[in-house]
């Protein structure tokens, strides 16, 4: 029986990894498609600086719940259900621009560490009686620009929503940088042609 017992339990390794759940290829496709179209206005808005590379956080889901209200449609409810959970992202994105696949956690412990560091600069600026740090936005992300001076920031993926009928379907991305962050929605709908981004729309603020 002690024989026997490595290989079951790599079987069993192999096993539980291969019954993780995976994205589809109609998923990445929409994905392909939405951030295609996201990461293209984004560059429009913004001509004189245009961002060359696009990082996405490693995992998509976990996002909050589109309503409270208990009587929502099938479009609602598999949105929800399905970003209770959050699932492992794969380079198969079908597009044409540059772009990584990032550790959120990583980024946001950087985030920390500069955090940390500006404030004890603060302090010590304090006691020697200098003037503070001016920074309408308190500490940047020193560590993330210097690790990716091409980027603004991240970019985090909401599983994807299907209608009942799988004729519509719903996303959304959240983005964020040192000194702003921005949310938008996507309304796909099926024709006979493949999906399309029937609607947009979403906000962006700044500190």
């Amino acid at each position: 029986m002690k024989i026997l017992l490595p290989g079951i339990i790599l079987f069993l390794a192999v096993s539980a990894a291969n019954s993780q759940p995976r994205l589809t290829n109609e998923e990445y496709a929409i994905y392909g498609l939405v951030l295609t179209d996201f990461f293209h206005n984004s560059n429009l808005k913004n001509p004189e600086n245009p961002q060359t590379h696009f990082l996405i956080a490693s995992y998509a889901g976990k996002f909050d719940s589109l309503t409270a209200d208990s009587e929502t449609t099938s479009l609602d409810r598999s949105f929800n259900d399905r970003n209770k959970m959050r699932i492992r992202l794969e380079r198969r994105f079908t597009v044409t621009f540059s772009y990584s696949i990032v550790d959120e956690k990583e980024i946001l412990n950087w985030a920390g560490q500069d955090a940390a560091e500006y404030v004890a600069k603060q302090e010590q600026r304090r006691r020697d009686g200098k003037p503070l740090i001016a920074s309408t936005c308190g500490a940047g992300w020193n560590r993330f620009y210097a690790r990716f001076p091409k980027s603004f920031g991240y970019y985090r993926l909401s599983r994807i929503g299907f209608s009942r009928d799988h004729r519509h379907a719903y996303l959304e991305i959240k983005g964020k940088g040192s000194t702003w962050d921005e949310d938008v929605n996507y309304w796909l709908k099926w024709t006979k042609r493949g999906w399309k981004i029937q609607d947009a729309g979403g906000g962006f603020g700044v500190c």
